[in-house]
């Protein structure tokens, strides 16, 4: 009761905000859930309850199409939010007919904010990118890069740079004298604003910086804290008196839906949202100045809901091994409450049988098992054109209301820092 209490005025607070909000927001918040689709959310709520996300009053639904009006991509779909622009699958920050758009991102550094690009995958990856870098496909990993310097974003962190194989040396793929390597320990201080202070492989250093002196580059491998990144990002920022745009991806949603994975999925979809809820205990302090728009660039799998799962869903993992039979695979299952069907207890045979990649196909087997128990289906272990939700809150948050493309989003979101 006191929950949905306090929920309820937070409501009330924040509609306050949207109606007192008569100019442009100061700052601004876009949480992307990469592979985020309207079912991802809804199997969510199921398991978790109310998320933060449903607590922002605004609701929208957007159509994540690309420029041909096919199956979108990562690239095409943050083009689109970054850029306000369709365009080609493949393609970052560049528009149907090959020509630079300048992202929202860029645009807010020239008005004189703070901006910062979070992402929990590769800094270079589609969606990140599409804020700060200008190429006809994402696969050039090391141009991307190379562009990040002249975009004067405050802040990238990501988990490892996409590209970077073994044997190559940070300071050969970080080229030019933008980059400043030396300062892998967070000397900022040493910086002065003289180029990027690159902070590799561990952030704790990151997390310790008291002031931003320069722009700032952090990619500890593995890290996927989303929330601790806004926290402090919005920590660095906020005394800008122009404010700040920040960009937050949840990237490794999407590797769930390609895995067709619910549980791993639904963990990640879990950090993403604690990500907002940050951002939301920064727009109580600022509710006349902040907006937080959440959305989603496709959806990933062909989730299908036809059931309730156990609340126990997120737990019911198996552990599987290549020594692992049929026998030793349903007698597993049986432990957390699933009897296979025939056609199941024929499909673990044919898993176990396979030679390449055996134990894979045996955990995706038994994932199937369990999800067909709980009335989970996935369709495809791609992407799906249908809508994703958007969720809003704060200054100017009623725009971003109904049904709406991505590069609709993006265009809104330019035109707060176009004056």
């Amino acid at each position: 009761m006191k929950k949905k209490f306090l929920c309820s005025w937070f409501i009330v607070f924040l509609l306050w905000g949207i109606v007192l909000c008569g100019a442009e927001p100061k700052y601004v918040f876009l949480f992307i859930g990469d592979g985020m689709g309207k079912p991802h959310v809804d199997l969510a709520r199921q398991l978790f309850g109310k998320l933060n996300m449903d607590q922002l009053p605004v609701r929208g639904s957007v159509s994540t199409v690309n420029a041909k009006k096919t199956t979108t991509d990562s690239a095409a779909s943050g083009t689109a939010y970054a850029c306000g622009v369709k365009t080609l699958n493949g393609r970052l920050g560049l528009d149907a007919e090959g020509k630079s758009v300048d992202s929202c991102a860029v645009l807010a550094k020239r008005q004189g904010r703070r901006a910062a690009i979070l992402t929990t995958v590769g800094a270079n990856n589609a969606t990140p990118a599409a804020f700060y870098a200008h190429v006809m496909h994402r696969s050039e990993s090391r141009k991307i890069m190379e562009q990040f310097p002249a975009s004067g974003i405050d802040i990238l962190c990501g988990s490892g740079i996409d590209g970077m194989k073994k044997g190559i040396k940070q300071e050969d793929f970080l080229s030019g004298k933008a980059y400043q390597t030396a300062g892998t320990q967070g000397n900022a201080a040493a910086l002065d604003g003289k180029g990027i202070l690159v902070i590799a492989q561990k952030d704790q250093s990151f997390f310790a910086m008291k002031q931003l002196n320069g722009p700032v580059f952090v990619y500890s491998k593995g890290t996927d804290n989303l929330a601790a990144y806004v926290k402090k990002s919005i920590e660095l920022m906020q005394d800008c008196p122009k404010g700040f745009f920040m960009m937050a991806e949840g990237g490794h949603i999407d590797h769930g839906g390609h895995g067709n994975n619910g549980q791993y999925m639904l963990e990640e979809l879990k950090k993403f949202d604690l990500a907002v809820g940050e951002a939301m205990k920064f727009l109580a302090q600022h509710p006349e100045e902040t907006l937080i728009v959440v959305s989603a660039d496709h959806h990933t799998g062909g989730l299908v809901l036809s059931g309730k799962p156990s609340p126990d869903y997120t737990k019911q993992k198996i552990k599987v091994d290549k020594k692992d039979s049929v026998k030793t695979l349903e007698e597993k299952l049986s432990a957390i409450g699933i009897t296979c069907t025939a056609q199941e207890k024929a499909d673990l045979a044919k898993a176990s049988a396979s030679g390449k990649n055996q134990k894979g196909n045996m955990e995706q087997a038994v994932r199937r098992v369990v999800d067909t128990h709980s009335g989970i289906a996935w369709k495809t272990k791609g992407h799906t054109s249908d809508e994703v939700y958007l969720f809003a809150a704060g200054c100017g948050a009623d725009r971003f209301a109904g049904k709406q493309e991505n590069s609709d989003v993006g265009a809104k979101m330019k035109a707060i820092f176009a004056k």
